[in-house]
């Protein structure tokens, strides 16, 4: 009996002891890229969740309206998004006319997807944004003066 109870105590601490991770690091799911806002320097393992902000200077790269590429009469456009929700668009027709707009954004809609631009003529303009890193936007609206527009950006 005395052997019984000893082989029970031993199991049991055999057991406890086994699934006692104290000493081995474990998994921490988080966002690993630390040029994100919601960086998390602890987690070992990416869990997608990363979160990246608009604001900053954005070259245009790809900019349709409908069947119209927008980009192509362009020899440089660009988005400027400021953090106090300010926004200036700029940039160089192949004639080289110089265009400046200025206007103000939000963010809003499920996991901060909706950007809504209003230019300083009152016109206002909501995107989807599709996909977002530290350096990289897609954009897309159904209704941009009644046709479908894409916008693709990188961080300049």
């Amino acid at each position: 009996i005395i052997m019984k109870k000893l082989l029970l105590v031993l199991l049991a601490v055999t057991l406890s002891c086994s699934s006692d991770d104290s000493d081995s690091p474990s998994a921490v799911s988080g966002c690993t890229d630390p040029e994100s806002v919601n960086y998390n320097s602890n987690a070992t393992v990416d869990d997608n969740s990363c979160q990246y902000s608009i604001v900053g200077e954005w070259n245009i790269t790809k900019y349709t309206l409908g069947t119209l590429d927008v980009r192509a009469g362009y020899s440089s456009l660009s988005s400027t998004y400021y953090s106090d929700n300010s926004m200036l668009t700029n940039g160089t027709t192949i004639n080289g006319d110089i265009v400046l707009v200025t206007g103000v954004y939000t963010i809003s809609g499920t996991n901060n997807s909706t950007l809504t631009m209003t230019n300083e003529f009152g016109d206002t303009s909501e995107f989807t944004i599709l996909d977002i890193t530290s350096n990289f936007v897609e954009m897309y609206s159904s209704d941009i003066l009644g046709e479908e527009a894409n916008i693709e950006a990188v961080k300049l």
